[in-house]
């Protein structure tokens, strides 16, 4: 036990020395009888009450080392006093007081390395970074050896996103103690953080090593293998992590977009829910996740997906009442607010940069409200493009609604949907006089304060609006336009050679049906083969899953190349090696069927009875090639071998899809946002006042 300045004589100092011999022997107990005994003889006696508190501190009763300590350093200075009172209060959840108890700490003795270390983690915990840092490199002149106090300081910099200065920090700690499993875990985090994957794994592997029961360590392993591709990896490292801290929300979550990646859609869809009543600020996200992976296959009905929609905002974004806005001036432009996290390189890029440029800014004025995930040369297009440019990862549901509402924002327009970033919150509070749903999501977004969501004649003529809280808005025949990007090569010609069907699209939308039907085609054109690539394929263990798969359909492995992902100009020349691009169902490609028709590659999909399940015949409607659009597993596997007969014809395509789509609907931006504003303009004239 800590001694205090304060000495007692005789009989007294004999029994606080002999509970002390007896506390250093483990019998708390007895010493601690031995010390009550002298502060009933003697109330003020400072060196029995401290020592009682210390016990009681150690026993975890907060309350009674408080009352102790306060009785043991009242009326005097203690450093040693202070701050174990600091952490009684501590205990208590009474942060603010042992700041202050700390802070006397420290002022009665700068030199008390311990106690700028604990004050420095109470700054941490309120967020104030600058405090915190400043305690800890005091504690660190004090002992610069000190690995806790590096490990801290480490933590404090992977808070701030400083991951450089986070390393160099982690890596002093496990220098100064290299069993220190929290600092490598940090040291992992960072190297992670900085694209540095190889690294980050063998700080944490490393962790592991020394403490295989470190679930951070497990954790971070997961999410640095997660960047890899290395899926069933992350899974399982997930899982390990889980078993550690069962309450921990951030592993339930990973696995669950694991699962997903690996195309096990019911078990991703049951580990969100399990993830989501942990921790109530995730939970309208995880459910928004659940929700976007209840879409990719055919496991759940269509009319339940749609139910769970409305679920959601019932729970999460319920609409506040229609309200009656001013007469706006006629003459002024008509303010729209586009709102996403996806201003920046993606697959959204493609079809949002060229309505953008195409919007009549004499009567149009943009704004681009961005939940930014990420800074690039696309992201600064996006914002050149913008009359006003809001970065809104800052702001909270309510100050966002209330800056969109400033900024006199006539219609508001979704482009995220239920996908990860979303604002649908902010919608549901009206903050402006329309609101619309485009682009990004194929299902009702369950929020009715959005009035519309872009359709095409397709869906309208499918019947499809009794899914979607908004009203369906056919723009013609398509839901949106594409643009290649400038680097994608030019077409070649089909190879004289054996057929090869291909499919870029991710793994998680690859269905039973989907793998039957392929497996299908394979058998019945001999010599054919199957090119699977996307961000799944990228490990040895999910590609042989992929391989047992067909193997219990007939389809044996040297028929298979998988591959994993790589650059997107990697991929466009990719395509080349292919012949017949076969489509997912029921849930179809979009961008990647543009894609594969820009390099001269036919596409062949199946209508389902949703609206991303007829996005595929859409895109083909659009383009002349609407008998390539199959109504039922038999005919898809008859169109997709009869396509791959037809060598004139697959000559034919290659040499004219390009111009064909450069010509039809989904090339012409300017017709389509003509279109778009035209829904704009209807949906703000209703909003007029009477």
């Amino acid at each position: 036990m800590s001694e205090t300045p304060t000495q007692v004589p005789g009989e007294a100092s004999a029994a606080i020395a002999l509970a002390t011999e007896k506390y250093r022997a483990g019998h708390v107990d007895e010493a601690r009888a031995l010390l009550s005994s002298v502060v009933e003889r003697d109330p003020a006696n400072r060196r029995a009450l401290f020592q009682l508190g210390i016990i009681a501190l150690e026993r975890r009763e907060p309350a009674q080392a408080e009352a102790f300590l306060r009785r043991a350093i009242e009326g005097m200075r203690s450093a040693v006093g202070s701050m174990a009172l600091g952490d009684a209060l501590e205990a208590q959840g009474r942060n603010a007081e042992a700041e202050d108890a700390l802070r006397d700490a420290v002022a009665i003795d700068a030199g008390l390395a311990e106690a700028w270390g604990r004050l420095a983690s109470l700054y941490a915990t309120r967020k104030a970074r600058d405090e915190a840092q400043f305690a800890l490199a005091a504690a660190l002149r004090i002992r610069p050896r000190d690995a806790r106090y590096w490990s801290n300081l480490a933590s404090l910099q992977l808070d701030a996103k400083r991951y450089p200065e986070a390393v160099e920090a982690a890596r002093r700690a496990v220098e100064f103690d290299p069993a220190h499993v929290l600092a490598w875990t940090h040291l992992g985090r960072a190297l992670g953080s900085m694209g540095d994957l190889a690294g980050a794994n063998r700080a944490l592997t490393e962790a592991i090593t020394r403490d295989s029961t470190s679930g951070p360590a497990q954790y971070w392993l997961a999410v640095s293998h997660a960047h890899l591709g290395h899926w069933s990896e992350a899974a399982s490292l997930y899982r390990r992590a889980i078993a550690c801290f069962p309450e921990w929300v951030e592993p339930r979550v990973g696995l669950a977009n694991a699962l997903s990646k690996l195309g096990r859609r019911k078990e991703a869809v049951a580990a969100f829910e399990e993830a989501a009543p942990l921790d109530a600020s995730w939970e309208p996200a995880i459910w928004s996740q659940r929700l976007f992976t209840m879409q990719l296959g055919d496991d759940f009905a269509p009319a339940d997906v749609s139910a769970a929609h409305r679920e959601w905002a019932r729970r999460f974004a319920a609409s506040v009442p229609r309200r009656t806005w001013p007469r706006r001036d006629p003459a002024a432009k008509v303010r729209i607010g586009y709102v996403s996290p996806r201003f920046q390189g993606s697959s959204m890029a493609f079809a949002l940069l060229p309505v953008l440029e195409a919007h009549d800014r004499s009567r149009f004025e943009i704004a681009c409200y961005a939940e930014l995930e990420k800074r690039d040369a696309t992201g600064e297009r996006f914002r050149a493009l913008a009359d006003h440019w809001v970065e809104t990862q800052a702001l909270e549901d309510d100050a966002l609604a209330r800056r969109i509402e400033d900024d006199g924002i006539d219609i508001l327009v979704d482009l995220a949907g239920h996908t990860p970033g979303n604002r649908l919150a902010v919608f549901a509070r009206r903050p402006a006089r329309a609101a619309v749903s485009w682009l990004d999501y194929f299902n009702t977004t369950g929020v009715e304060a959005i009035d519309a969501l872009v359709a095409d004649d397709g869906a309208m003529e499918a019947g499809l609006a009794k899914a979607f809280v908004e009203r369906l808005e056919g723009l013609g025949p398509v839901r949106y336009v594409y643009r290649a990007p400038d680097y994608a090569p030019e077409v070649t010609a089909p190879r004289a050679a054996a057929i090869v069907f291909g499919s870029f699209a991710r793994y998680g939308k690859v269905t039973s049906s989907t793998l039957d039907a392929w497996s299908a085609i394979l058998a019945a054109t001999p010599g054919s083969r199957l090119l699977l690539k996307n961000d799944t394929l990228g490990e040895a263990a999910a590609c042989a899953a992929v391989r047992e798969e067909f193997l219990r359909r007939g389809i044996d492995s040297v028929r298979l190349e998988l591959r994993g992902p790589g650059s997107h100009e990697e991929m466009l020349l990719e395509l080349a090696e292919v012949d017949v691009v076969l489509d997912t169902f029921p849930y179809n490609g979009g961008i990647t069927t543009l894609e594969a028709l820009w390099m001269g590659r036919p596409v062949v999909s199946l209508a389902g009875d949703t609206l991303v399940g007829r996005q595929g015949a859409s895109i083909l409607g659009a383009v002349g090639l609407a008998d390539l659009v199959a109504r039922d597993p038999a005919h898809y596997i008859e169109v997709a071998c009869a396509l791959a007969a037809d060598a004139p014809r697959r000559a034919r395509l290659s040499a004219s899809l390009r111009n064909a789509l450069s010509v039809s609907p989904l090339g012409d931006a300017k017709a389509f946002t003509h279109r778009l504003e035209s829904l704009y303009l209807r949906l703000l004239a209703e909003a007029q006042p009477n």
